[in-house]
């Protein structure tokens, strides 16, 4: 295992983690964390097609970072989201 698929598997580790948080806290469960992961597959498997197959010239590096960075900005929100239901579900 190289360090890019290190960074990926962290990246999606922390995403699930926060999807997990959310889908515990959240009054709707299975339709959250069901379309919070349904994103994730569209756009994981754009990019990881466009990163194994379509890399060419050195756009492996720009996959990999859109990726990446799609990957964190999600993660960023599912923060924002489990602090928002954190202090929701404290003043109900």
């Amino acid at each position: 295992m190289n360090e890019d698929e290190k960074i990926l598997l962290l990246s999606y580790a922390c995403n699930w983690l926060f999807i997990a948080l959310c889908t515990l806290i959240s009054k709707a469960k299975t339709e959250r964390s069901i379309i919070h992961l349904l994103i994730q597959i569209i756009y994981s498997s754009i990019f990881l097609f466009q990163l194994y197959f379509n890399s060419e010239k050195g756009s492996t590096l720009a996959w990999f970072f859109f990726l990446t960075l799609t990957i964190w900005a999600h993660t960023f929100t599912l923060i924002g989201r489990f602090i928002f239901l954190k202090f929701q579900n404290r003043k109900t």
